[in-house]
């Protein structure tokens, strides 16, 4: 596709603006949850719910590194990052993969709201339930992230251009490497937290 105001990626980085915010600010309230401010704790009691219990804050604590790990990749992969040098107008992606790319950031701050309002419920709702939604969610960030990465492996790391004789294709390939093989383990051990959560309830 060629894009009129900019390159294929300038497009996709227009399309994750709003919902890095998203993912940012569901950060924040992650962290509110499992170490509530004295605010955080007022507006609780105005809205009448309870804090988190001991063993729903170590769940919520699994989930810290997959929502921290989210907003690098957005970050890393952003203008700021990635796209610092003008890439080439297009690529060889067809529209269901660009589309693919674009929705990415949208459908990961989706399922990390569902985290959140899992971690919400968890001392209310029958524990397995509130396992499984977690699990689900988490899943299909990763699902996600795999679909996007091939995608930016394929048709956008190529035709980064090299800075002075530095390898920069090598670099974000280990850079992505790297971080999959981080996101794996953080799927992993909130996966066995949440199978302690059950276990704790029994």
């Amino acid at each position: 596709m060629i894009c009129a105001n900019g390159s294929e990626f300038d497009m996709v980085q227009l399309e994750w603006q709003n919902e890095k915010r998203g993912i940012h600010e569901s950060l924040q309230k992650l962290s509110s949850m499992i170490k509530p401010s004295n605010l955080a704790a007022e507006e609780e009691n105005r809205s009448k719910r309870k804090p988190l219990s001991e063993s729903a804050i170590q769940l919520a604590r699994s989930v810290v590194p997959i929502m921290k790990l989210s907003r690098l990749f957005f970050d890393k992969m952003s203008k700021q990052g990635m796209n610092q040098k003008k890439l080439p107008l297009s690529t060889t992606m067809c529209s269901d993969q660009l589309i693919t790319i674009s929705e990415l950031a949208q459908h990961i701050d989706s399922q990390i709201s569902t985290i959140l309002e899992s971690l919400g419920d968890a001392d209310t709702y029958h524990e397995p339930d509130i396992s499984k939604k977690l699990t689900e969610a988490v899943q299909q960030i990763e699902t996600h992230f795999d679909a996007g990465i091939i995608l930016i492996l394929l048709h956008f790391v190529p035709i980064i251009p090299d800075t002075d004789g530095f390898p920069v294709q090598n670099y974000y390939k280990d850079w992505l490497a790297t971080w999959n093989t981080q996101l794996s383990i953080a799927v992993n051990n909130h996966l066995e937290a949440c199978k302690i959560f059950e276990q704790n309830a029994e």
